[in-house]
């Protein structure tokens, strides 16, 4: 029987779309669960004092198939992902704080104090900059370049995490992929542009992908994946003369290993909850936030 109970999980399963399936039957109960990663299976748990009528829908699933129950509910898909179109809107203050920055250029304030400066961050601890610099953008096309192909990356990646999660992770994985290139180069450098943010995501989908798959897939679909990250790093991400193509490459890197993390901790079920994914949008727009009141505030020191 059903127990929500940490130390006795009601169901547990090595299969992911054994797994699947119940979460399917729950979900159109309209029952809030959590999956949770345990050894090499899942665990499912419900709130308490619904663990009667959830097992009564998992054995409606089970009765008719449980290893094709995932098959038989499929989960509806739509091109647009739950609180569309929360997940875009962060795109739009991007736009409209280029608006107040301006263009790169020698002496601009907002650069000299929020652009990715490896030598003042490494020497002087300026580590705002890592986040700081996902929201400056040399111009109006390295702007548009950037929201075109992140607004359509953030569509799927929404759809598998929340608008909230997807931001929260995006902004971690671009801030890692800035920090691992002002780690690992060997030159003093600047850099800015949401373009780090934008290949993280592509990390975060191959590592959301991938560990979807039952153990012992997961290896081959991690490669496959990443074979089809790097194809896409190669075309989009290597071109043009100021290119960073080591904060691309980075960006996705770092990123794969959350999108797992993230996969593990079950956020394809959270993507319907509005507060959750509130929630989890707040501080991925404090952190950006409180990273230029940092920098601003170090102005008034200087």
């Amino acid at each position: 029987m059903l127990n929500a109970s940490r130390q006795m999980p009601p169901l547990r399963s090595n299969s992911r779309q054994q797994i699947n399936g119940w979460s399917v039957a729950l979900e159109a109960a309209g029952i809030e669960h959590d999956i949770v990663p345990a050894g090499r299976g899942w665990e499912i748990y419900v709130p308490a004092g619904q663990e009667e009528w959830a097992m009564q829908e998992i054995n409606s699933c089970v009765g008719e198939s449980p290893q094709t129950a995932a098959a038989a509910q499929p989960v509806a898909t739509t091109l647009l992902p739950p609180h569309f179109p929360l997940p875009l809107l962060p795109l739009a203050l991007l736009l409209m704080f280029h608006l107040i920055t301006g263009v790169w250029y020698e002496g601009n304030p907002w650069f000299e104090q929020g652009a990715v400066h490896s030598v003042r961050i490494i020497e002087q601890g300026e580590w705002w900059r890592l986040v700081t610099a996902l929201t400056l953008h040399a111009d109006m096309g390295h702007l548009v370049s950037n929201l075109l192909t992140g607004g359509v990356l953030l569509l799927f990646l929404a759809g598998s995490c929340g608008s909230g999660g997807a931001w929260l992770l995006l902004v971690l994985g671009g801030a890692g992929g800035n920090l691992l290139n002002v780690a690992f180069r060997q030159t003093p450098h600047l850099s800015v542009g949401f373009s780090t943010a934008v290949f993280a995501m592509v990390g975060l989908l191959i590592g959301l992908r991938a560990c979807q798959h039952e153990a012992g897939r997961r290896l081959p679909a991690l490669l496959w994946c990443l074979a089809a990250g790097m194809g896409l790093l190669a075309l989009l991400g290597s071109e043009g003369e100021r290119t960073d193509l080591g904060a691309h490459l980075f960006g996705l890197l770092v990123a794969i290993p959350l999108g797992c993390i993230a996969s593990f901790l079950g956020v394809q079920r959270w993507t319907k909850r509005t507060r959750l994914q509130l929630f989890l949008l707040l501080p991925a727009l404090l952190l950006p936030l409180g990273c230029w009141l940092v920098a601003l505030a170090d102005i008034s020191v200087k």
